[in-house]
Parts: structure tokens; sequence; C-alpha cells
């Protein structure tokens, strides 16, 4: 019942623009508002939104967000890190899906220095900023 329950407030929080961390070994689960700003055409019907994200991580932890938009419409992510003492930029075009769905996942290595590092996803003249933490 416990588990029943979890999952339908995780589903919910998601599906608010939340984005929840469970750590398995005290049972405990926290939940943070993500902010995300978006820039686009005023009442556009096919703006980006956050749709749920994990975006804060320790070293060997995947991180992902996920936001909806426009069916069909190829989406990209673009994020500024520091990684073995450099300075490196990841870009990654997502393809929506038909509900316009586009998700991407990567894994936080540890030689990535700690943290809070910009996200960026563009598509379909709309642009929406948000963030992720890497920590030690």
């Amino acid at each position: 019942m416990k588990i029943k329950y979890t999952a339908i407030i995780l589903a919910i929080l998601l599906l608010t623009g939340c984005s929840s961390n469970i750590n398995n070994n005290e049972n405990n689960l926290e939940f943070t508002r993500l902010q995300q700003n978006n820039i686009t055409e005023a009442g556009s019907p096919d703006e980006i939104r956050i749709l749920s994200a994990n975006t804060t991580v320790g070293y060997e932890e995947y991180a992902s967000i996920s936001i909806i938009g426009k069916p069909g419409e190829t989406y990209s992510i673009t994020s500024k890190y520091r990684w073995g003492g450099e300075d490196v930029t990841a870009f990654e075009n997502r393809k929506a899906n038909r509900d316009g769905v586009a998700t991407w996942v990567w894994k936080v290595r540890s030689n990535t220095a700690p943290g809070t590092y910009p996200i960026i996803i563009t598509g379909g003249n709309q642009r929406i900023e948000t963030s992720y933490t890497v920590e030690p």
C-alpha cells in the first residue's frame, strides 16, 4: 500500500513539473519545484514545458529531463559544464514523440566538477532554460 501511495504522489508531482529524489536506504522522498524560464511567442499552443526532471545528481548517477512540446518537432539540448579541468559543451537532438514528449538522459562521470550547470532546450522557435546540479 505504501508503494502504491508513493507511486501516485510521484506521478502527480511529475505531471506538475516537480523533480524527485528517492533515497532507498532511508525511504525518504525529496521533491523540488523546478525553475524554468520559457522564452516563447505569447500564447503559443506548442510552448515547451518541463514534464519531469532528475537534475540534482552525484557522481556516476543519471540525470534526466523530459519536455513536452509539439509532436514530431526536433528539440535540442545544450549544456556547458566543467569536466576533467576543461570547459565542455554538450549538444544533442531529440525528436518529440506523437504526444510531444522528448527525453534526454545522461550519466554524470566522476571527473565532472561539482556545481550547477545551465540547460537550454530549443526547438520550434521556442526556448526554455533550467539547470542541473552535480554534487560530490
